[in-house]
């Protein structure tokens, strides 16, 4: 009986973890395909686009991040796009570490 009882624990625990990596990997296409049709109303071409990193961020925000940076643009700003949640909109913020207000070059007006 105690084995039937150990092996059930342990059946519900590797559910449990399945469950929650298979989660994680889904939000996690959501969050790039999201994030790139963002970019692709931005009007940014790929081609331009350098020094690319995609990171989820779960000791602070929980979010996914996607960062980068764009030929033609002041090399010290970097493009930075958060997605919080499947209902919720991308979360757009350029950066840079000299300035206040950052003016970027796209989205094209």
């Amino acid at each position: 009986m105690k084995k039937i009882i150990v092996l059930g624990i342990v059946l519900v625990m590797l559910s449990i973890f399945a469950i929650t990596v298979i989660n994680h990997y889904n939000t996690k296409k959501i969050a790039e395909e999201k994030i790139e049709q963002y970019i692709e109303q931005q009007k940014i071409p790929k081609e331009n686009i350098y020094n690319e990193t995609f990171t989820w961020d779960w000791e602070n925000s929980g979010h996914y991040i996607k960062q980068f940076k764009v030929k033609d643009d002041d090399s010290r700003i970097t493009y930075q796009y958060s997605f919080i949640a499947k209902d919720k909109p991308i979360v757009f913020i350029p950066y840079t570490s000299t300035a206040f207000e950052v003016k970027v070059k796209y989205p094209a007006p």
